[in-house]
Formats: C-alpha cells, sequence, structure tokens
C-alpha cells in the first residue's frame, strides 16, 4: 500500500486487458510486505458500473432525492465506496511491518 505524507495508505490499482503482463506487474509491488496483492477480480468492473448507475439513479430526483439533498457528490460516492472495499480486503490481512 502506498503511503502518503499523512501516514494514511491509499490503494494501487493495476488495470489492463487480458493476456497484457498485469500479472507479473501485481507481482513486482507484491513482494514489497506492505503491499498485499489481490487475485484478478472479474467483480469489481461491473460492481463500479453498478455503482455508478445506482448514483446516477439516487439523484435523478433532483434535490427530493436522498442523495442530493443530503449534497452527496458521484466522486465522494464512489470514492467511500472503493475505501470500503479497500478497508474490507486490507482489514482481512495481517499487516506486515519492515
Amino acid at each position: 500500500m502506498a503511503t502518503s505524507g499523512a501516514g494514511i495508505g491509499k490503494p494501487i490499482f493495476i488495470v489492463s486487458s487480458g493476456r497484457s503482463g498485469s500479472t507479473i506487474l501485481t507481482w513486482c509491488p507484491g513482494q514489497q510486505p506492505n503491499i498485499i496483492p489481490q487475485e484478478e477480480s472479474d467483480w469489481l468492473g461491473s460492481f463500479s458500473i453498478d455503482a455508478a448507475v445506482a448514483y446516477e439513479r439516487g439523484t435523478a430526483r433532483g434535490e427530493r432525492g436522498q442523495l442530493s439533498a443530503n449534497f452527496i457528490e458521484r466522486d465522494e460516492f464512489l470514492s467511500r465506496l472503493g475505501w470500503s472495499i479497500d478497508e474490507l480486503i486490507v482489514g482481512h490481512r495481517p499487516l506486515k511491518e519492515i
């Protein structure tokens, strides 16, 4: 996990098409003990698209929609989902110190 100046870990995503070298590209940084390489996922892309569509549905009624009424912007909505997924995955792995 990359670390910002504030000491907060930020997820690293390697996204590519099949048979393009992503496995070796994931393996290399995964040798560092505080980076947790994940297996290839076929659910995350479709989940992200579904989340973006859900946001559009949640704001379709304008100020009467729950997301709009609470001033929740698209970037914040998707960012928090991303952080939650990262926290869930990382939370199930022990943190290794170098």
